[in-house]
């Protein structure tokens, strides 16, 4: 069987998220049994184990916090350059917006700089529209750095953080590369109890568990074997009390 995306994760893409976003506090639940026909439908069979980062506990419907920081604008002379250098991932963007023709206030000018910023994934840039000012966020647990761009022209002022990232032990993806986008970290969990492994879900930590009627719920949903599924284990009897780990987890985006 391949990949079944719900119709709430469908909606969530096609609405400008992505991937890495709307799994950014997620959990991976392994069942018992034949799959669903649709990723909408409640789950069938028994929770074998549930994989989060490292094993770690993790409180249903809580949530991570994203990194927040806050940048002003200070002028609006006509030529100058405004720029950041944002690091993330440990990959520098440089957004840089110059002032020709020349804008008629902070305002303009940051909200510019910040349609700039926006580009910069997975960044989300917010102007408040009334003094120059505007924050940058990026996906919940996530941590990155904001700096003014050396030798611009304009005046830029980067406030430190005024909220610093706060990751639970929920899942996470590392950045795409090539068009392949993998995990991030260990992905493991206890095994509940005894059985066969048939299927997994991945979603988030709001997810109900149920049948999805609203299509609110984000959901991936693939086969689990030894080989030839989308994710395989080298062992699908799963025993309780053992740690089970999910070496490989990648989605590919096709060229085609």
């Amino acid at each position: 069987m391949a990949l079944r995306q719900s119709t709430g994760l469908r909606n969530a893409l096609d609405g400008g998220k992505s991937i890495r976003k709307v799994f950014e506090d997620a959990i991976l639940n392994i069942y018992s049994g034949p799959a669903p026909s649709l990723a909408d439908a409640a789950p069938t069979g028994s929770v074998l184990a549930k994989i989060t980062t490292a094993s770690g506990a993790v409180t249903a419907l809580a949530r991570s916090t994203p990194s927040i920081w806050k940048v002003t604008i200070g002028d609006y002379t006509g030529g100058y350059t405004y720029g950041l250098d944002i690091t993330v991932d440990s990959v520098k963007q440089t957004p840089l917006f110059t002032n020709t023709p020349t804008l008629g206030s902070v305002i303009l000018v940051a909200g510019a700089l910040a349609q700039l910023v926006n580009d910069c994934a997975p960044i989300i840039c917010v102007p408040t529209g009334g003094d120059g000012v505007f924050y940058i966020s990026g996906p919940a647990g996530l941590d990155f750095t904001v700096a003014k761009t050396s030798g611009v022209t304009g005046a830029v002022t980067v406030a430190t953080q005024v909220q610093v990232a706060s990751a639970l032990n929920t899942l996470r993806f590392g950045p795409p590369a090539l068009g392949v986008i993998s995990k991030s970290g260990v992905w493991s969990g206890p095994v509940l109890i005894t059985g066969v492994a048939g299927y997994f879900r991945l979603v988030t930590n709001l997810d109900g568990a149920d049948l999805d009627s609203n299509y609110s719920d984000a959901r991936l949903q693939g086969d689990i074997s030894t080989s030839g599924a989308e994710v395989n284990l080298s062992n699908i009897n799963l025993v309780a009390g053992a740690t089970q780990t999910i070496d490989t987890f990648a989605l590919t985006e096709p060229a085609v």
